[in-house]
C-alpha cells in the first residue's frame, strides 16, 4: 500500500529535482535545494536508514531511500516491503533491493548483537549442557534437537533455514 506522503511525489518531480545512480545507489541534487547544493550527496541517516526530505507543494515529506530508489528505477511506488539483501540499510543500490512481503523480510535478518552462539537459531542449554538448534517461522518454534557438539547444531539450525525458504544471507553479519 502507498503511503500518503508517496502519493504525492511523482515520478516526474522526483526526476526533476535527484538524481540517483543505481549502482553506488547515492542520490544527489540535480541543483540548489534549501542547503544542498547542486551534486551534493542528498539525506540524513534516521535508525539506520538515509532519509530524504522534499518540499512539495509548500510542505516538507520525508522518503526513505531505498523507496525512491525503486521508484525512480521501475516508475512505480513499492506496493509491499523491500529487503536490503546485504543487511546494509545505507546501500540503496537497486541490485540490493528486493520486493518482498512482511513475512519474507523477516526471513532475512541480520545476526542480533545479543547472539552468543555466532549463528541466529542456535543456543547452548545450559541446564542439559547441549547446543539446540532451533527456528521460528511464521511465529511458531520448529525444534532441529540438542547436539553436544556446536557445530552440529549450526549445521541443522541452516538445514532448517533452507528447508522453509529463508534468504541465503538470513543470520548474516
Amino acid at each position: 500500500m502507498v503511503s500518503k506522503c508517496e502519493a504525492v511525489l511523482t515520478l516526474d518531480i522526483l526526476k526533476e529535482r535527484l538524481d540517483y545512480n543505481k549502482d553506488t545507489g547515492k542520490f544527489t541534487w540535480r541543483y540548489r535545494e534549501n542547503r544542498g547544493r547542486k551534486g551534493s550527496d542528498v539525506g540524513f541517516k534516521e535508525r539506520g536508514y538515509l532519509i530524504i526530505s522534499l518540499h512539495i507543494n509548500q510542505r516538507s515529506y520525508k522518503y526513505k531511500a531505498h523507496r525512491l530508489a525503486w521508484f525512480f528505477v521501475y516508475g512505480e511506488h513499492p506496493e509491499h516491503s523491500l529487503d536490503h539483501i546485504n543487511h546494509d540499510r545505507m546501500d540503496n543500490s537497486i541490485s540490493n533491493l528486493r520486493l518482498v512481503t512482511a513475512g519474507e523480510n523477516c526471513r532475512n535478518q541480520k545476526l542480533k548483537s545479543s547472539n552468543k552462539s555466532g549463528q541466529t537459531g542456535v543456543y547452548l542449554d545450559k541446564a542439559r549442557g547441549k547446543w539446540v538448534a532451533k527456528i521460528t517461522y511464521n511465529g511458531k518454534g520448529v525444534f532441529g534437537g540438542r547436539y553436544l557438539v556446536k557445530e552440529e547444531a549450526i549445521e541443522k539450525a541452516k538445514a532448517l533455514y533452507k528447508q522453509y525458504g529463508f534468504h541465503q544471507n538470513h543470520g548474516g553479519k
